[in-house]
């Protein structure tokens, strides 16, 4: 019997896997998240094993260190809301004042009138009401998708060294099997690590820079823009975006718009030439050709969930690749390492 192609092969293991990720995303993404968190939690997990408590009870205590930093956020982004909330006849008259310039604007340059203006906004109104009860269920969606992957946290770290033994079972060289999920573990737990670390510099950076400009609203936009900052590459448009929205909303002028992307520019700047190579360094080893194929590619199959966990769950399988001899090449294909 001939032996399968490894190119043939490969491609039979993506499609393969796209169809199963794809099909399976309502198991899938909370538990890729609760295996991410039990990686990110498992420091802490193993220092209380040590204290002599309980494998489940020390498993809960890491995970409710998510949970106080959910509430933090929470705390500060809802004192934000209500002081955004509080001034709502201010926000409607900037709202109606900026519609106004908007609708001069575009009649003086591109001759379209106001009926016209208005009847474009009527639709986007009518679309926007009626993808509310979708944006809902969205919303509760991700709402229990989080939860659940907490649940799958606690089982995880409640159930590693069982978990451990059964790679090593499984596998003929142990020591190799060991050495995987070791490194593995590592390249999720130092990147997520190193990742939230840059998030919290630059929010704090953001606030910072935002309050000394006098923005309206500093800390708020400052978390927007830096928490959407977690996905890939466009992340931090979007949350540049939202906070130019949220400052013209709020009776921003365009000069406020203009010192939101400065400032956002430079941290930028900070960001990828100085924080992330200093604190996130090499940890993943992927290219940048590899990198931006599979956010795409997990984004495609798992939406916004998939562009934020592509890297750390690549990285991870890179190491996994590494350490099989029959697809070192693909290993190869994926990182930096040049052929000497």
């Amino acid at each position: 019997m001939k032996k399968i192609p490894v190119p043939l092969l490969v491609a039979l293991y993506i499609i393969l896997t796209v169809v199963i990720l794809y099909f399976g995303r309502g198991l899938l993404i909370p538990l890729a998240f609760g295996a991410i968190f039990a990686m990110l939690l498992n420091p802490v997990d193993r220092r209380l094993d040590n204290l002599g408590l309980p494998r489940y009870v020390s498993a809960l205590l890491s995970v409710s260190i998510i949970l106080l930093i959910v509430f933090v956020f929470f705390s500060i982004f809802g004192w934000q809301v209500n002081e955004l909330l509080s001034e709502p006849e201010e926000i409607k008259e900037a709202i109606t004042e900026k519609t106004a310039e908007t609708k001069d604007f575009l009649y003086e340059q591109f001759g379209i009138s106001n009926e016209r203006v208005n009847n474009y906004a009527r639709r986007a109104w009518q679309n926007i009401k009626s993808n509310t009860s979708s944006v809902l269920g969205t919303t509760t969606g991700a709402f229990s998708s989080f939860l659940l992957s907490l649940i799958y946290a606690v089982l995880l770290l409640g159930e590693k060294e069982r978990l451990k033994n059964f790679m090593f079972k499984i596998s003929e060289d142990k020591e190799t099997a060991q050495e995987t999920v070791i490194e593995s573990g590592e390249v999720v737990q130092k990147y997520l690590t190193g990742k939230l670390f840059v998030t919290a510099i630059l929010a704090v950076a953001y606030a910072v820079g935002f309050l000394l400009a006098g923005i309206p609203y500093a800390v708020l936009l400052a978390i927007f823009a830096a928490v959407l900052s977690f996905i890939p590459y466009i992340g931090n448009l979007i949350g540049g975006g939202i906070a130019c929205l949220i400052t013209l909303a709020t009776g921003g002028t365009i000069t406020d718009v203009l010192l939101i992307f400065a400032i956002m520019s430079i941290a930028q700047v900070a960001e990828s030439y100085v924080l992330t190579p200093w604190i996130i360094g090499d940890n993943i080893d992927l290219n940048p050709l590899f990198a931006i194929l599979c956010v795409i590619g997990f984004t495609l199959v798992w939406g916004a969930a998939g562009s934020i966990i592509a890297l750390p769950l690549t990285g991870a399988l890179k190491v996994i690749f590494d350490k099989t001899e029959r697809y070192a090449p693909l290993a190869y294909l994926m990182g930096n390492r040049q052929e000497e």
